[in-house]
């Protein structure tokens, strides 16, 4: 169930299957050897690897959030601005609600 998270985890950011694979394989020689001090020293190395493009990743989906939320503000300050000419428009040629009546 754990490895199923962390494969979650690791498909928004644009990790390809054999990153995955390797980075599951390097999670597992890590938890497993405890033994092999230079081998140890090389999966740590790795893991720091993989924590540096999940970090740049990060970063990168960040600054699409923070592109998508001006563009959404805009479009939504440019709607309401356009709304509200609409309706002036509307009272001054008295095509309004108000004129119906």
């Amino acid at each position: 169930m754990e490895r199923l998270a962390l494969i979650k985890t690791l498909k928004p950011l644009d990790f390809t299957l054999e990153q995955m694979r390797e980075l599951l394989a390097t999670v597992d020689a890590v938890r497993n050897d405890h033994e092999d001090p230079e081998r140890t020293g090389d999966l740590l190395g790795k893991l720091a690897m993989f924590r540096a493009a999940a970090d740049s990743r990060i970063e990168a989906l960040r600054a699409q959030i923070q592109g998508s939320e001006t563009l959404s503000q805009e479009l939504k300050s440019l709607a309401a601005s356009s709304k509200r000419r609409s309706s002036r428009r509307r009272s001054e040629d008295g095509t309004g609600s108000a004129a119906l009546r």
